[in-house]
């Protein structure tokens, strides 16, 4: 069973938090974005430019 997989890895107090999570009534299909750089393409730069930054950048830097 995945939940007791999914326990294992973390505390009892940690586990209830995500399982108390509440999922969503509709069945939307995945998808990936990220505008964080002209490419579309996630990479460890853009994503640590965004978190210290804030600053989404939609043309090339060196």
């Amino acid at each position: 069973m995945a939940v007791k997989s999914f326990k294992s890895l973390l505390s009892d107090a940690e586990a209830k938090s995500v399982l108390s999570i509440p999922l969503a009534l509709s069945g939307q299909e995945d998808m990936m974005v990220w505008c964080g750089n002209n490419i579309r393409e996630y990479t460890v730069r853009s994503g640590y430019k965004f978190l210290t930054i804030g600053e989404i950048t939609t043309t090339p830097s060196n």
